[in-house]
C-alpha cells in the first residue's frame, strides 16, 4: 500500500477510507508504518476515519521523528496507544472523539513527556467528558506542564444528564468542596484521636497514683502494727520485772 516513503515528512490520510475499511486499516497501521520505513515522518493526519481503537499500543512507536499526530473526529474512547515512545512528539490532537474520561495512568503518560524536558500540547476539546472528581481533569490541568488547548472552555456532563457544565465550575462547585470536607474530617479525626490518647494517659496516671497511694497506706499500716507489738512486749517485760522485786 505504501512504499518508497523513506523521505516522507507529512502524510495526510484525512477521511481516506470507507467505513468498512477503517477497522481493518487501523489494526494494521503499525505494520504499514514499519514496513514503509517512515523514519522521517513528522506530521501524520488521520482525522475523520471513524477509528475507535488500535489493536497494538505500539502502533506509532516506529515513527521516531513524529512531531504532530492528528486524530480528531474519530471514535476513540481513551488513549489506545503509547506516546512515551515518541521522543519528538510535540502535539497530539484528540479533538471531537468519544473520550469520557482519562485514567490517572493515561494522564501520567501525558506528564511523562514534560518530565523528560519534552514539551507537549494536546487538544481534547469537544469530547463528552463525564463530570468526575475521582480523576478531576481540571485539577490535573492546573498542575501539569502539558499545554492543554482551550482548557478554559472544556465541559463535562453531569451524570446521566445531558446538561453540560464547564470543568472549572464543576471543580469549584463539587470537587474542591469534597476535598475541603475530607480535610476537615481528617482534621477532626486527628483531633479526636489526640484527645482520646490524652484521656487514656490521664487515666493511667490516675490509676498509677491510686495504686501508689494504696501501697503507701498498706506499708504504713504494716509498719505501725509491727511497732505496736514491740511496745506491748516491752511493757509486759517491765511488768514482770517489777513483780519479782516485790516478792
Amino acid at each position: 500500500m505504501f512504499s518508497n516513503l523513506e523521505n516522507l515528512k507529512e502524510l495526510h490520510l484525512t477521511d481516506a477510507f470507507h467505513d468498512n475499511e477503517t477497522p481493518n486499516f487501523a489494526s494494521h497501521l503499525q505494520e504499514v508504518f514499519t514496513n514503509s520505513s517512515m523514519n522521517k515522518l513528522e506530521k501524520l493526519h488521520l482525522e475523520q476515519n471513524e477509528i475507535s481503537n488500535f489493536s497494538d499500543l505500539n502502533v506509532f512507536c516506529s515513527l521516531e521523528n513524529l512531531l504532530d499526530l492528528y486524530l480528531a473526529n474519530n471514535n476513540l474512547t481513551k488513549l489506545h496507544f503509547r506516546i512515551d515512545c515518541l521522543p519528538r512528539l510535540r502535539f497530539l490532537d484528540l479533538e471531537a472523539n468519544l473520550i469520557r474520561s482519562f485514567t490517572k495512568k493515561q494522564l501520567a503518560q501525558f506528564d511523562a513527556l514534560p518530565a523528560r524536558n519534552q514539551s507537549l500540547t494536546i487538544d481534547v476539546s469537544r469530547n463528552p467528558f463525564v463530570c468526575d472528581c475521582k480523576t478531576d481533569l481540571y485539577a490535573w490541568m492546573r498542575t501539569t506542564q502539558v499545554v492543554v488547548r482551550r482548557n478554559s472552555s472544556l465541559q463535562c456532563r453531569l451524570g446521566t444528564e445531558k446538561r453540560e457544565i464547564l470543568l472549572k465550575d464543576f471543580h469549584q462547585s463539587f470537587c474542591a468542596k469534597i476535598a475541603s470536607g475530607f480535610d476537615e474530617t481528617s482534621h477532626t479525626t486527628h483531633t479526636f484521636a489526640n484527645l482520646l490518647i490524652l484521656a487514656i494517659l490521664c487515666g493511667l496516671i490516675v490509676l498509677l497514683f491510686k495504686i501508689s497511694a494504696r501501697y503507701s497506706i498498706d506499708y504504713f499500716r504494716h509498719s505501725a502494727g509491727v511497732s505496736s507489738g514491740k511496745v506491748h512486749y516491752v511493757v509486759i517485760q517491765n511488768f514482770d520485772e517489777n513483780r519479782e522485786v516485790r516478792v
